[in-house]
């Protein structure tokens, strides 16, 4: 059984402010509680192609997938 819960809206804000922060992955992930690794993938996952990354760009390719998923 899996206990992996997807990041919030909120959590990929603060993400996004961290790094614009020059915050390391290890600092991000201990001041959200997640695992580095969750960390790396979401900016690796949803880097855009400028090298940014947009929390709300990424919550709604998010929502069109579970969208897709439901039916």
């Amino acid at each position: 059984m899996s206990h992996y819960r997807h990041l919030n809206p909120l959590e990929r804000e603060s993400i996004l402010k961290h790094v614009i922060l020059v915050k390391s992955i290890r600092a991000i992930a201990a001041l959200l509680g997640r695992s580095p690794a969750t960390i790396s993938c979401e900016l690796k996952r949803h880097q855009q192609r400028d090298g940014t990354h947009s929390s709300v760009h990424v919550e709604a390719r998010y929502r069109t997938r579970q969208r897709l998923a439901d039916h």
